[in-house]
């Protein structure tokens, strides 16, 4: 693997970057060795993430390693900076991508660092932690790769410029988070909007600059949670015993939801992929 890498790392030097280096202070050679040194391990780990219903919800601190020396490519924190820009940097990844997978416009090898970073941060840490076996259960990790495909064909991969790029996604968005709204004590929703925020602006960060998509806090989903349940109980005491019926649903089950809505919005998805 190493082999091949290093056989990689040679051909975009001579090939790749060539005439992009008479143009750019960006120093290609140095941000495409930072990656070739870090690619195998991340591959080994997105390997061990292959099973999709682990992928985002079961990563571990341990797996999270590997991700924060990609962040140091990110950062341009090696010890021989390349001082590209973001927009280079991406594209740096393309290139790459496209030439290990002998295959053009192959996307970006960053999808998955984007995708997995709010999960490996200090906070994505303990919400998996402390929900994992809900998420699993509720096929989190599927449910967001999945609105992830679907929301970047639709908005952001075009070439078509579009002002209210930032209102439409976030229309959408705010569709499958309620969606998912009593998943897992509205963590679920938490988990996959944090994940999708952090994709869409790393890999489209000249399309929604300046954009906020809206995740929340937890504690404002918290307090949204006991705002609900408060109605619910308000309700019962004004004489709809089904009312009462709803609190003890709500609490016992935990905010976990019926799987039906959230079946009909992704294969919406699916259909809409499917006539583009």
């Amino acid at each position: 693997m190493k082999f091949y890498f290093n056989c990689l790392f040679i051909i975009l030097v001579i090939f790749g970057f060539e005439t992009k280096q008479q143009e750019s202070t960006c120093d290609f050679t140095s941000l495409v060795k930072c990656f070739i040194e870090v690619l195998d391990e991340w591959t080994w780990t997105l390997y061990e993430l292959s099973d999709i219903k682990k992928n985002m919800v079961g990563i571990t601190n341990d797996q999270c390693q590997h991700l924060r020396k990609l962040e140091i490519c990110m950062d341009d924190g090696n010890e021989n900076p390349h001082s590209c820009t973001h927009k280079e940097v991406v594209e740096v990844s393309n290139t790459v991508s496209d030439l290990i997978t002998h295959r053009k416009n192959a996307g970006s090898f960053l999808k998955s660092y984007y995708l997995l970073s709010f999960a490996c941060s200090n906070e994505g840490q303990k919400l998996i932690n402390e929900n994992e076996e809900c998420f699993r259960s509720e096929h989190i990790s599927e449910m967001t790769i999945s609105a992830g495909t679907y929301l970047s064909e639709k908005f952001l991969e075009s070439d078509k410029e579009d002002d209210d790029i930032c209102n439409d996604l976030n229309e959408k968005m705010d569709e499958y988070k309620e969606a998912l709204r009593q998943a897992c004590n509205k963590r679920a929703q938490y988990l996959m909007c944090k994940s999708l925020e952090s994709m869409f602006k790393g890999l489209h960060a000249d399309k929604l600059e300046g954009c906020d998509l809206n995740c929340g806090s937890i504690d404002e989903l918290d307090e949204e949670q006991e705002s609900e349940i408060h109605e619910v109980q308000n309700e019962a005491e004004m004489g709809q015993p089904n009312a009462l019926l709803n609190v003890a649903s709500y609490s016992q089950i935990g905010g976990s939801l019926s799987i039906l809505p959230i079946i009909i919005v992704f294969v919406l998805s699916a259909i809409y992929l499917n006539f583009l």
